[in-house]
């Protein structure tokens, strides 16, 4: 590849302007929602998202520092490459969201479990389900030790793109094998 189709430090500068647009968004969103908490309007679900938003974004930034750490004379994207890469950083961050989303509902149905994880109001303590916003709205954890667990795996369900789909893989096989 010829050094004019290749991008120039320029491109990556690109790169890292729409990182700084998806931190605006991911944290943005977060610290809105834990405003809008402490005025008793925030949505457990929309912080939950936010979380795995920020941890897909953070993950990000680790991935494109990488890039930007290879010397100018063998960063050998073309355009479209870079084009790409930007489109996967927004992409990153709606999926980090559902990805965290994913994992509370794993944690409020039980399939995973433990000290580390968060529990929930039994339940008996639950609404009837009416519609997944009412659903949604009423979920919450236990305790604020419990919230703050949820917090924290909806982070790493974000950060860590394989989690969730590697247990869901595990869920599938079991499922599977017990047929």
């Amino acid at each position: 590849m010829n050094s004019s189709s290749a991008i120039p430090r320029e491109g990556l500068k690109r790169l890292y302007n729409h990182l700084v647009v998806n931190l605006v968004i991911a944290f943005g969103g977060e610290a809105s929602m834990l405003l809008l908490g402490r005025i008793g309007r925030g949505n457990v679900a929309a912080v939950i998202f936010f979380a795995g938003a920020v941890g897909a974004t953070l993950n990000t930034y680790y991935r494109l520092s990488k890039l930007a750490a290879i010397p100018a004379s063998e960063l050998n994207l073309d355009p479209i490459d870079e084009k790409l890469m930007s489109l996967q950083m927004y992409v990153s961050t709606l999926v980090g969201g559902i990805l965290a989303i994913l994992m509370y509902g794993l944690c409020f149905s039980g399939l995973v479990e433990g000290a580390l994880f968060p529990k929930f109001k039994s339940a008996a303590e639950q609404a009837e389900y009416e519609n997944l916003q009412v659903f949604l709205g009423q979920l919450r954890p236990a305790t604020t030790v419990d919230a703050a667990k949820a917090v924290i795996w909806s982070f790493i369900s974000g950060f860590s793109e394989r989690l969730i789909p590697n247990l869901l893989d595990r869920f599938v096989a079991r499922a599977t094998s017990e047929r």
